[in-house]
């Protein structure tokens, strides 16, 4: 009997590290030597709402670096942040195994990666959009509305125009409707809401509806609903935000002593570095429907 019982309790404890490890977020990095970054240290911070988190840091060594850890949510908007070199944005996972190749190509929101089922999905929708181009859809728009317009010339114009829209729609809509990620339901919506001429306040409010009954309980979705007024930052979220913004060579956005809920002094709030990759991703935090998404 009392095998068994040391049997059983040491099933149970290897289920346990089993779990946990199966549960652990884990980025294998690799830097192009054009990048410069080699002996660089690299920081993986993961944010909802107005929290963020460490989740580790490392040293590339011969242009490559492996970091892992828990995230505190399911999926967390995470940044590998490059001191000097920048910052790359990844909807990300527990459990997932993500590959990610940096070079003087590399993207900050949504770079090529390998492994994370939400980033490459909105990486791909980020990339189609980028070929066809924002201002090819309004140049169309602009010309389809010009007055004493050929009737054919506008017609086809039109059709050029809903074409490309629809084609645009569908990708979105597709990464909205998905059914393994809320994570990537919402940046997606935050992203068609931004870009499409289709989305009323009526349908984002329609559309909420679904995601919260496809995703029930999601913090992400937090983001979407106008009454989810977001947390202040916790004590070690605002070291956290001190540290982020020291290590970008920005302002901290936290005064020695600041108590949680307290607002930061004007002007003291990170400012966009320079040369960061703008997008036309809206400025929100996952969570927050506010505050300025510094990542």
């Amino acid at each position: 009997m009392k095998n068994c019982l040391s049997l059983l309790a040491a099933a149970a404890l290897l289920l346990g590290l089993c779990s946990c490890g199966g549960n652990r977020f884990r980025l294998e990095v690799e830097t192009a030597p054009e990048t410069g970054c080699d002996n660089c240290a690299v920081y993986l911070f993961a944010r909802m709402g107005n929290q963020l988190t460490l989740v580790d840091s490392a040293r590339l060594v011969r242009h490559a670096a492996q970091l892992s850890g828990s995230l505190p949510d399911p999926e967390n908007l995470v940044e590998l942040l490059i001191p000097g070199q920048g910052s790359y944005i990844l909807l990300a996972a527990r459990g997932e195994r993500v590959s990610l190749r940096i070079d003087t190509a590399a993207r900050s929101f949504f770079p090529a990666c390998r492994g994370s089922f939400a980033t490459e999905r909105m990486t791909e929708i980020s990339r189609r959009y980028r070929e066809i181009g924002y201002g090819v859809l309004e140049q169309l728009r602009s010309e389809a509305a010009a007055p004493g317009l050929d009737a054919r010339r506008r017609q086809e114009l039109e059709a050029r125009l809903a074409a490309r829209e629809a084609e645009l729609d569908s990708l979105a809509r597709s990464a909205i409707f998905n059914d393994r990620s809320a994570l990537l339901a919402v940046v997606a919506t935050m992203w068609y809401a931004d870009t499409s001429p289709n989305m009323t306040e009526d349908s984002l409010r329609a559309l909420v509806r679904q995601l919260r009954a496809r995703f029930p309980g999601s913090p992400c979705l937090n983001s979407l609903d106008e009454q989810a007024a977001p947390e202040p930052p916790t004590r070690e979220s605002m070291r956290m935000e001190n540290l982020r913004a020291r290590l970008s060579g920005l302002p901290e956005p936290y005064p020695e002593g600041a108590e949680p809920g307290e607002e930061t002094a004007p002007g003291s709030a990170p400012e966009p570095e320079s040369g960061t990759e703008t997008c036309s991703l809206p400025p929100y935090a996952v969570g927050e429907r506010v505050e300025a998404f510094s990542l």
